[in-house]
């Protein structure tokens, strides 16, 4: 089907674009997109290049707003890279009637600016390279997404709230919503406690995270994230001794989830 209705040839390869979309949304949704702010769709998300033909849609559906449910224009500001193969890139450009953009499932955008004018939201995104190294949000995002099991995953999102009383209370949520998760507890504790300069707490915590997944074949991800940690507080320590031991640990343990040649 993509390729039936894709020809990107008529647009140069580095251009910078920006497609629009009308949408209702709840305002519980709109007071989590502030700017700076990471999203992303459990969908596919088409959009048009034409600003006119979203704000017709929003003006329809302006009837049907209330305190609960709200209009929203997007503006999504994105560029084109022909180096990407088809089955990895976040946008498909549609030739039909109109052109279309169509942005893939669990594509990654970067809230701008949030502003509000004559009874619409107007939310600037902009589409997030997930291969841009230097990008600090993509290589975070490809981190995440590279974790294996639910627990390594939960460690890696409070590590990314980049606020300790946040994550400090996202991780208490783990242990007393989650209680087969506590070892996710542990672990980010841990990281957090560690960023803190808390040493003696960081390494209580990651020792409790290793007697619970170190004979655990599912969660081998987060006993290499514990022995890492570790690693760091004894080598804060100046223990060198032992900062190699656990690091040794952390590379045999990861050796064994992704095999090396």
């Amino acid at each position: 089907w993509y390729e039936e209705n894709i020809d990107e040839n008529y647009i140069d390869n580095g251009s910078s674009y920006t497609v629009y979309r009308g949408q209702r949304i709840t305002k519980a949704e709109i007071d989590q997109l502030d700017s700076n702010k990471l999203v992303t769709f459990n969908t596919f998300l088409s959009a048009t290049f034409s600003k006119a033909m979203a704000l017709e849609f929003v003006a329809d559906a302006k009837s049907s707003i209330n305190q609960d449910i709200q209009i929203v224009l997007f503006v999504i500001h994105f560029t084109i890279n022909h180096k990407l193969p088809l089955k990895v890139k976040p946008y498909i450009i549609i030739q039909s009637g109109e052109d279309e953009c169509l942005f893939t499932v669990g594509s990654l955008f970067e809230v701008v600016e949030k502003t509000y004018s004559t009874n619409v939201w107007i939310i600037s995104l902009t589409l997030v390279n997930e291969d841009d190294k230097g990008n600090d949000i993509a290589r975070d995002y490809q981190t995440l997404k590279s974790t294996a099991s639910v627990e390594a995953k939960l460690v890696r999102v409070g590590d990314l709230l980049l606020d300790d009383e946040k994550s400090e209370t996202y991780y208490s949520i783990i242990k007393q919503e989650f209680g087969l998760m506590a070892g996710a507890h542990d672990s980010g504790m841990g990281w957090l406690k560690y960023r803190q300069k808390k040493f003696e707490e960081a390494l209580e915590y990651q020792l409790k995270a290793v007697n619970r997944y170190k004979n655990d074949e599912d969660h081998k991800d987060v006993l290499v994230m514990s022995y890492c940690c570790i690693g760091a507080i004894h080598r804060q320590k100046e223990d060198n001794k032992a900062a190699l031991e656990y690091y040794t640990k952390a590379s045999d343990v990861g050796h064994s989830i992704i095999p090396v040649d």
